[in-house]
């Protein structure tokens, strides 16, 4: 067959490209010095590896709204705090973007905590803690609202400890409290008496545990909190949780503790209650706590570290929940 200028057979071999096959270079008069160019942008733009053998991008997590009538804006706050909570982590270079109302995350390497606990809501409750309570009794319908109060024998106040900083060793949890059920998410408020899980059977600071905690209306929430850090520490053993408050979080922090000097509050952090110290069980008087806090969450550092990223970012203001995310 007549070929025309410029034109090839298919038998022809294709042009040779250069690694990577993102550009290819022709051989005008003085190709040598551009081809040279060239290769020094790239090293300088990408190193010496192509980005595939550095390390490609994938899909790490989805996240979708709960309700199914969420809508795009409303997700799309949702994506800024997602974002924020990243870069708390140490992992801000990660993509997140929104596709249709569905959350994607993508990045080359795996994130340092559990999806799921990404998408938490993050609010956190600062609480007087009223009494222990046991786990609930099946047999109850367990529907009623928690009393607001308990009798005095059971009540976690300094005059029924008996000297120690363990009061669950001195205080029986509350019989009558196996009658009510745990309090929903949705109805674990500021402004109410809650029922709640302490987490797992790890020390939750530094009062032992009971299955479950009766605690007051909230006096102190996440939003007092300026900034919060997770570290571990070698003296305890385990991770803190540290939380610097604004100036009227700090106020309203320390008249809390000073209210409940000797007595246990109750960190309520998305319905779990994550730690219970009494309140400096080792200081004669109140010393004020200035402007920070610590308070110990043993051996967990994922949820150490989600709770600082959670506190940082603010709460999701419309709830997520993981997808799975298929692997290829």
């Amino acid at each position: 067959m007549t070929q025309g200028p410029g034109k090839r057979s298919d038998s022809t071999p294709p042009r040779p490209r250069t690694p990577c096959n993102h550009f290819s270079v022709r051989k005008p008069v003085g190709w040598k010095l551009a081809a040279l160019t060239g290769v020094l942008l790239w090293v300088l733009l990408f190193g010496t590896q192509c980005p595939a053998a550095a390390g490609s991008s994938r899909v790490l997590a989805i996240f979708k709204p709960v309700a199914s009538a969420a809508s795009l804006p409303s997700v799309r706050l949702d994506l800024s705090v997602l974002k924020s909570r990243l870069r708390a982590l140490g992992v801000g270079h990660d993509t997140v973007s929104v596709r249709q109302t569905t959350i994607v995350v993508s990045g080359s390497s795996d994130l340092p905590v559990p999806a799921s606990d990404l998408a938490t809501v993050g609010d956190l409750y600062l609480r007087p803690a009223l009494c222990g309570a046991p786990a609930f009794d099946g047999a109850a319908s367990g529907t009623a609202p928690p009393p607001a109060g308990c009798p005095p024998q059971y009540q976690l106040v300094i005059s029924n400890f008996n000297g120690s900083i363990a009061p669950s060793s001195n205080v029986a949890p509350d019989p009558e409290l196996a009658n009510y059920g745990t309090t929903l998410p949705s109805q674990d408020v500021a402004s109410a008496t809650v029922l709640l899980h302490m987490l797992g059977s790890e020390p939750s600071g530094n009062f032992g545990t009971y299955p479950r905690l009766l605690l007051g209306p909230a006096q102190v929430t996440g939003r007092a909190v300026k900034r919060a850090s997770a570290t571990y520490s070698r003296f305890s053993g385990g991770w803190l949780l540290t939380m610097t408050f604004t100036n009227s979080g700090s106020e309203a922090w320390n008249a809390m503790a000073q209210e409940s000097f000797h007595e246990v509050i109750g960190f309520d952090f998305d319905g779990i209650v994550v730690s219970a110290p009494v309140i400096e069980p080792n200081q004669a008087t109140f010393l004020s706590f200035g402007s920070s806090i610590q308070t110990p969450l043993g051996h967990q550092e994922a949820l150490a570290k989600t709770i600082a990223a959670a506190l940082d970012s603010g709460p999701l203001p419309v709830p997520l929940a993981a997808g799975k995310v298929r692997s290829k």
